[in-house]
């Protein structure tokens, strides 16, 4: 399991290299759905740690508190270890970076080639839907809450299983 910052380093690098810009609300969501499809089709969580309730959907606060400093402005760095540290005399440390297989890698990428034209904001709009794992851990838990990863991996498979009989 990767950490939050490790992910959201990919997209940002898949990013840069496409010439486009992400939030720190893209990035919320891009690891989120990235690792709901991990679960589905994997069995197994890619991000160490859950994910919480808050109001514009699914948030790692790891990830939300290191990347703070850019409000809800474009996210102009690669996360690197103390970031999310709140006392900010502690220094930068390295680029979070991750050894990703190369199932992961293609994971990602298609995560990256299937959602990065959508806002932020309309990334938000999607974990909110019905019966998605942050309407149902609202629901269920409130605010603030984790959100499992069976409730995750039990909502991918479905539109895993959604996509699979279109196909046909």
């Amino acid at each position: 399991m990767f950490k939050p910052a490790a992910i959201a380093n990919k997209f940002l690098e898949f990013a840069r290299d496409e010439g486009r810009l992400l939030t720190n609300m893209h990035l919320q969501k891009l690891a989120f759905i990235a690792h709901g499809w991990n679960l589905a089709l994997f069995k197994k969580p890619l991000i160490g740690g859950e994910a919480k309730v808050w109001k514009f959907g699914p948030v790692y606060p790891e990830l939300y508190n290191a990347l703070s400093k850019y409000g809800s402005g474009s996210v102009t760095d690669l996360v690197r270890q103390n970031d999310d540290n709140v006392d900010y005399d502690v220094p930068r440390g390295p680029v979070v970076r991750a050894q990703f297989s190369q199932q992961q890698e293609k994971l990602l990428k298609a995560v990256w080639d299937s959602f990065k034209t959508f806002s932020g904001l309309e990334l938000s709009a999607m974990t909110h839907m019905d019966n998605s794992p942050w309407s149902i851990a609202k629901k269920q838990y409130g605010l603030n809450s984790s959100i499992p990863d069976d409730l995750s991996r039990s909502y991918y498979e479905d539109l895993l299983k959604a996509e699979s009989a279109g196909e046909k």
